[in-house]
């Protein structure tokens, strides 16, 4: 065994061997942390893949709610519309049953000159046609021309309101008042007045564009 004080290089040898396992230990653990760092953000991918795979559902769900939401609104709104009216639903419901009588418009009888038997006669007859207000009058009789002085068409396309037809069948009282003057009789004459659904077909084919084939 030596005792004593260690020789000077001894002692400096040591001293050097010690230093260098030291920076080879801080070495060692520099690297182990630098390399856990970057294994880090590894790590952490698969969690940022899986938010933007949720993320990316959540918007196609989104986006796919959005579209089923407008196309049933679409839907709804095309159930809650109403169907055009034709000039055979309002010859059904108004012209043969009520005005093409034997002692009116009838072919034959053609009261004014005006015949709605058929829906080509309606539809020659009225659309487009100025109003004219021709006939006999009598003192218990309504006045007549009105309709012509206002220079109304017998049924205006779009128009309800413009149209002498829609008038004379919508009017409130016996006589029909355009621009507070007389225009005929409300028609059918001496009948009840038009049944609503007939006067809402007129309304509507009107509106519609009075549409003939």
């Amino acid at each position: 065994m030596v005792t004593g004080a260690l020789p000077w290089h001894t002692a400096a040898m040591l001293t050097v061997r010690a230093w260098f396992g030291l920076s080879l230990s801080l070495s060692l653990a520099l690297a182990s942390a630098c390399g856990g760092s970057e294994d880090s953000p590894g790590a952490a991918a698969p969690s940022g893949g899986a938010g933007g795979s949720a993320a990316g559902a959540a918007g196609e769900a989104g986006a796919a709610g959005e579209a089923g939401a407008a196309g049933a609104a679409g839907m709804a709104g095309a159930a809650g519309a109403p169907a055009k009216a034709t000039i055979a639903d309002v010859q059904a419901a108004l012209f043969t049953p009520t005005c093409a009588t034997s002692l009116c418009h009838s072919a034959k009888q053609k009261a004014g000159g005006l015949s709605l038997a058929t829906e080509a006669d309606s539809c020659a007859a009225l659309v487009g046609v100025k109003a004219t207000e021709t006939g006999p009058t009598s003192p218990s009789s309504c006045a007549r021309g009105a309709g012509a002085k206002a220079g109304l068409l017998r049924v205006e396309p779009g128009s309800p309101e413009r149209s002498f037809t829609y008038l004379k069948v919508t009017s409130p009282d016996k006589c029909v008042l355009i621009d507070g003057a007389e225009a005929g009789e409300r028609m059918p004459k001496g009948k009840p007045a038009a049944s609503a659904e007939a006067i809402a077909a007129l309304a509507r084919w009107i509106t519609d564009g009075a549409v003939c084939p």
